[in-house]
């Protein structure tokens, strides 16, 4: 399991190895675009939420999915501006949300920038409240 530890105003999440999958369920593509404006890269999920996703059929996230989607300044960018996490949550962290943690880091993944329940990310989400709050994906062959 993650582990989420907040000391002096910073947020760090700890992933065991391999807890996401390294080959990405859904790759860039030229037209991803955010709302913010970013380009959309690769969507990165662990095995719960992978689950979802094959089952190709909106549904509910299990507790402890995690989806990781990077966003790019270029299409032909090396790595990541960002990367957005989101982690299901135990039941009534976050009713409004889902229970969904939504998080915003750095492109090298070592600093968490945003922590949030609501605001931004939830602000765009809600329109997938009919999908558990997660944009449609399709797991890719």
């Amino acid at each position: 399991m993650s582990q989420i530890t907040i000391s002096a105003g910073t947020t760090r999440i700890r992933f065991p190895d391999s807890i996401v999958s390294s080959e990405p369920v859904r790759k860039q593509k030229s037209d991803d675009v955010h709302a913010s404006g970013n380009l959309l890269g690769a969507v990165y999920v662990n095995e719960p939420a992978a689950q979802v996703i094959a089952a190709g059929k909106s549904g509910k996230f299990p507790l402890g999915s995690i989806i990781v989607r990077e966003k790019v300044a270029r299409a032909d960018e090396k790595g990541p501006e960002l990367v957005v996490v989101m982690i299901k949550r135990e039941p009534g962290f976050n009713p409004a949300g889902g229970d969904w943690l939504f998080l915003t880091a750095d492109g090298t993944l070592t600093k968490v920038r945003e922590r949030q329940k609501k605001g931004s990310c939830l602000g765009c989400h809600k329109s997938e409240r009919d999908n558990d709050f997660v944009f449609p994906l399709t797991a890719e062959k």
